[in-house]
């Protein structure tokens, strides 16, 4: 079940990367920049269940290590104005950095 899992969620970041690298092509809008965050906050509300709650610290390294991670990707994306659109502008390090996030991923998920 843990190579099954780890395959399957490997497969999902690749994925994402995919869809990420594709994106940048298009222009910004409000929709794009606000929706994520709203769906990341509702999916925080299932620790709301009783069943679903971890214990504080595992909650403050989750949120930390969350932190840490977004903190590169903010440092290497910039944006541009064209044809008064905003577009994103990656840097070349933009995937390799998200597959280097995606195999950390991976092997603390293997450690614990």
């Amino acid at each position: 079940m843990l190579i099954l899992s780890t395959v399957v969620g490997a497969m999902m970041a690749l994925a994402m990367v995919v869809i990420r690298l594709k994106a940048s092509k298009k222009p910004a809008t409000i929709r794009k920049i606000i929706l994520p965050p709203f769906f990341m906050a509702t999916g925080f509300l299932m620790f709301v269940v009783p069943d679903a709650r971890v214990p504080w610290y595992e909650a403050i390294e989750a949120l930390s290590v969350g932190a840490a991670f977004s903190l590169l990707l903010i440092r290497t994306s910039k944006f541009e104005i064209k044809n008064d659109q905003i577009y994103l502008t990656r840097s070349k390090a933009f995937a390799f950095i998200l597959i280097g996030l995606l195999l950390v991923r991976i092997v603390f998920k293997l450690i614990i």
